[in-house]
């Protein structure tokens, strides 16, 4: 008989887990429902309005005029920190880093006392990411040369 009442249970856990299951896909039925009547009503509202009201995508040229990138994707927002922060390119790095060994820290500061500005801990955290990858492609094509590994890796023309 004990194997009829272990039986019993499993199947009264399973039906207890399907119906967990039927109520957590329920949910997500509405919540997705919701979201598709969200935007309908915001498609809704586009197509209302006259063609020349509505958000477009950023041309390249007026990129370029601002000195920041291209949003990725229509319609996106630029972060304010990268908006406020001056453009970077491949040919400011190696202005920044003498012919004596930087840590990256030091290149880092020695970019934010060049560009003559005090960094908010996000443009401070972009910038930093900004050199990171600029200084490993300036180091792989030659233009600045490296020595050490990890945290102890000097830079330096």
């Amino acid at each position: 008989m004990s194997n009829l009442q272990t039986a019993k249970r499993a199947i009264e856990a399973e039906l207890d887990h399907a119906r967990q299951g039927l109520t957590y896909y329920q949910s997500r039925v509405e919540a997705l429902e919701a979201a598709i009547g969200q935007l309908e009503d915001v498609e809704g509202a586009i197509a209302s309005q006259p063609r020349s009201a509505r958000p477009g995508r950023q041309k390249h040229a007026s990129t370029k005029t601002t000195g920041a990138k291209a949003a990725k994707g229509p319609g996106r927002p630029q972060k304010r920190a990268e908006a406020d922060l001056p453009a970077t390119g491949m040919e400011f790095w190696p202005t920044v880093i003498g012919s004596d060994p930087m840590a990256a820290s030091e290149v880092l500061a020695a970019a934010v006392k060049s560009l003559g500005i005090t960094p908010t801990r996000e443009q401070e955290k972009r910038l930093a990411q900004r050199q990171a990858n600029a200084l490993s492609i300036l180091t792989r094509k030659g233009v600045v040369s490296s020595s050490g590994s990890g945290r102890s890796r000097r830079y330096f023309r």
